[in-house]
């Protein structure tokens, strides 16, 4: 796989305008596969997760037809396979296809399929991200119906896991269902469905008012029924709902645990079966690969408005993206033997809590806290200055001619201004925690950013909304 080159004295304008520097930037380290193939459908681009999805070198996929890695059924439109194809309306297609590994095996699979344009002739180029689905486990009957429900292409992701979860409440029979995210010690209601309004999107419970504990702590399908409730004593979810019978099971999106998604109701009477159980595992996955396809779908947009604007500009708070950021740490790199004698510094700068925004206080929350702050670095910092959004809920701090002190200095009047009252507008208050670093001798770019990471780290550590030299 190419890996990320540092940028040389032109970098700017060579990323801005490089169809596979940019691919390479937005896509190379992340969980799920992604090719990119010419207006020819010569494949161009594949990333670490492709290769190992398809069992293949690079060489083995670089420059073949990207028709050669789906199954000949897919080929085939007439065939009679289990295949969908639709158009989103969302600037991509979602289709469900049989691919062929290099092996010759064949897998399900869920593909994301978008067309932008190549900044470098502004020929077409097809843009795929491909999911494997897993086996399911069920009654044939059940399955045929819950991959209706799950593969309907008009259906958007809340509607998609609503559904997901009504479809659950009606084929055990029982009142309640959702989709819960651990938070600590707590867990934050993401997705619900229940009479009333006993179980609502936002509501927190302490862990250990909740069956989900068991079903976190076990790491694996988790039950109460008439057979096992008198070995589990009856939770009453915070006082407010108390619920006899429970079936839960993790969500997990590669090796890291989203939550759980769980069904449940006020009498212990009943059995769950072998072929219940097996289901909820179905439920997980399809929840699990939702939440791995949505991070998809930012990704594209990601690269749509890159390739389409030739700017490395994070789109939601208009500063640079990592890209740039990185560009810009590179280049007062190269002219720190100019001017040996002068500071450089940098902040890593992290929302506190960022997870569970939206969560709580409504979706668009965390997009709306991570725009105020971009706001308050440009109403702070000097215009010599850079700030670029890093991550999710991270800001890159760049300031030159700036001591580690004279950082931390700064970095605290950012902070101040961020726990200030938001205005009359119900923005909750939020917090940040950040790490300052002075660049010293013959640091590179990525040894200087974990380094502030790892003071960034240090301050969550200590209490959140803090800042720490490192």
């Amino acid at each position: 796989m190419h890996e990320p080159r540092p940028p040389g004295p032109h970098a700017g304008e060579e990323a801005a305008n490089s169809l596979e520097t940019t691919l390479t930037e937005l896509f190379a380290g992340v969980e799920y596969a992604v090719l990119c193939a010419d207006e020819s459908r010569r494949i161009c681009f594949v990333n670490a997760a492709a290769l190992a999805l398809f069992g293949c070198r690079e060489n083995d996929m670089l420059g073949h037809k990207a028709s050669e890695f789906y199954s000949a059924a897919a080929q085939d439109p007439s065939a009679a396979t289990w295949q969908t194809d639709a158009d989103t309306g969302q600037g991509y297609r979602r289709s469900l296809w049989p691919r062929r590994r290099c092996d010759g095996s064949i897998f399900a699979s869920q593909t994301l399929l978008a067309t932008l344009r190549d900044p470098r002739d502004g020929g077409m180029v097809y843009l795929e991200l491909v999911y494997e689905v897993k086996d399911w486990s069920g009654p044939s009957q059940v399955l045929h119906a819950l991959r209706r429900t799950v593969f309907d292409p008009a259906l958007t992701y809340e509607a998609r896991r609503q559904a997901l979860l009504e479809f659950g409440c009606q084929h055990f029979g029982l009142e309640y269902g959702a989709i819960s995210e651990p938070d600590g010690e707590e867990l934050v209601v993401a997705a619900a469905v229940g009479p009333g309004r006993d179980l609502q999107v936002g509501q927190i419970f302490k862990r250990g008012d909740t069956y989900c504990d068991h079903t976190l702590a076990q790491n694996a399908v988790f039950r109460r029924d008439g057979l096992s409730c008198e070995r589990v004593a009856v939770r009453n979810y915070g006082g407010l709902i108390e619920l006899g019978c429970y079936i839960g099971c993790p969500v997990r999106t590669g090796d890291q645990a989203q939550g759980t998604i769980w069904f449940a109701g006020r009498d212990a009477d009943g059995l769950f079966s072998r072929a219940d159980l097996d289901l909820m595992v179905t439920f997980a996955r399809c929840v699990g690969e939702e939440i791995a396809i949505e991070n998809g779908i930012g990704g594209l947009q990601r690269a749509r408005a890159r390739l389409a604007h030739g700017e490395s500009r994070d789109e939601l708070t208009g500063l640079d993206d990592r890209a740039g950021m990185i560009r810009r740490l590179n280049d007062a790199l190269e002219r720190r033997p100019e001017r040996p004698e002068q500071a450089l510094s940098v902040a890593l700068l992290a929302v506190d809590q960022f997870d569970t925004l939206d969560t709580r206080h409504g979706q668009g929350t965390g997009d709306t806290v991570l725009r105020r702050i971009a706001a308050i670095c440009r109403d702070t910092l000097r215009e010599s200055d850079h700030v670029g959004r890093w991550g999710a809920d991270e800001f890159l701090l760049l300031l030159p001619d700036t001591t580690c002190e004279q950082a931390r200095v700064t970095i605290e009047r950012l902070l101040q201004a961020l726990r200030e009252p938001p205005g009359p507008d119900s923005m909750p208050r939020v917090t940040a925690s950040a790490g300052v670093i002075e660049a010293a001798g013959e640091d590179s770019a990525q040894i200087i950013v974990h380094r502030a990471d790892v003071a960034r780290h240090l301050a969550r550590s200590k209490g959140r909304d803090r800042v720490e030299i490192g």
